[in-house]
């Protein structure tokens, strides 16, 4: 009976048995919610939290064509804006009652930021494939894309936050470069500022897409002729290398744009003896907004592409199942999402 102490643990029969409904009906409420009423998915929830039920899902992955998860492979597990963009994707999996399991695709010791030469955890990546999750989530671009390959062949995947290089993905959802640049060079532009630099380029994909960006931004406010970019990663070390690099020069730039805010905060403790010199980020990360650094940034909206990426992602399982069930379906379009950003002006420019 519900509320007696039992001497084995409780069963998927057993919950089926306290709420009155049929075991495939608690089955479906883990594996595929969809197909249950609202009111039935909540009266299976509540009943099997009453008895202390939790799934197993090693033995469901078994049994099943996949483990009923959402797999997260974190590019760089200690950047702030994937932090944010995985909070938000959590929490629309969680209102889905999608469990999703979470790793980073780089080895351990790998640092924030660093070169594009560090290769991925293979270990992990064949682990993460064991499980078949039932789709899979790429936050960030990772320094080998190609080692994906294996595992999201078969397996609904989109890609947030980076830079699709010719993998399956069904989309990729990312913040508009050139749209971020842009607002970032013209508002520099509209300060008076001319000699803007530029510190990026490294880091992978994104750092290079922001340096054209840059580039174009420059070419369309008129000022090609002084576009200048520094290599500089995601890292404060690297900004602050890179921005000594640049006051040093005969010509030092009089603003400097950079590939993220941490890059920024390398940068503004470089030009700290340089008055008058403009320093941006990009990203509107927790640390621009400090009142020690008060950083203009462009505001990527990472919650939204988070958001975005997760409804992009249950659309790709739909199209999967339809297609495995034999219905007719278009071919897989690789669809690319950009969520336009925002300037926001601060202090440092």
């Amino acid at each position: 009976m519900a509320g007696q102490r039992q001497d084995r643990p409780v069963t998927i029969r057993d919950v089926a048995l306290a709420a009155g409904v049929s075991k495939s009906t608690v089955s479906f409420v883990y594996s595929n919610p969809g197909r249950v009423s609202e009111a039935n998915r909540q009266l299976v929830l509540d009943t099997a939290e009453r008895l202390g039920f939790r799934p197993n899902w090693a033995a469901r992955t078994i049994n099943s064509g996949d483990g009923g998860f959402t797999g997260i492979l974190l590019a760089d597990l200690h950047s702030p804006p994937f932090a944010r963009l995985v909070d938000y994707a959590r929490t629309e999996l969680r209102a889905i009652n999608r469990i999703a399991l979470m790793t980073s695709a780089n080895p351990v010791g790998a640092e924030s930021g660093a070169s594009d030469d560090i290769g991925m955890d293979s270990e992990t990546l064949g682990f993460f494939g064991d499980l078949r999750p039932r789709s899979l989530l790429v936050v960030g671009s990772l320094a080998d894309m190609s080692s994906l390959a294996p595992l999201v062949e078969g397996i609904p995947t989109v890609l947030a936050g980076g830079i699709n290089q010719e993998l399956p993905f069904a989309a990729t959802v990312r913040t508009d470069h050139d749209a971020g640049l842009r607002l970032l060079v013209e508002h520099l532009r509209e300060q008076g500022h001319t000699r803007i630099a530029h510190l990026g380029g490294l880091g992978g994909p994104v750092g290079e897409a922001r340096a054209a960006a840059y580039a174009r931004a420059m070419e369309a406010a008129g000022l090609g002729a002084e576009i200048r970019v520094e290599r500089a990663d995601f890292s404060e070390a690297s900004g602050y290398l890179g921005a000594q690099r640049l006051m040093r020069s005969a010509e030092p730039p009089t603003a400097i744009t950079t590939v993220t805010d941490l890059t920024a905060v390398g940068a503004l403790a470089a030009v700290a003896d340089h008055p008058g010199v403009a320093v941006t980020g990009y990203g509107d990360t927790e640390i621009a907004g400090y009142r020690l650094t008060q950083m203009t940034t462009v505001r990527a909206h990472n919650g939204e592409i988070g958001r975005v990426a997760v409804s992009e992602l249950l659309r790709a399982e739909e199209c999967h199942v339809a297609r495995r069930n034999g219905a007719e379906a278009a071919p897989a379009e690789r669809r690319e999402v950009l969520v336009e950003p925002a300037l926001v002006v601060r202090r440092t420019a």
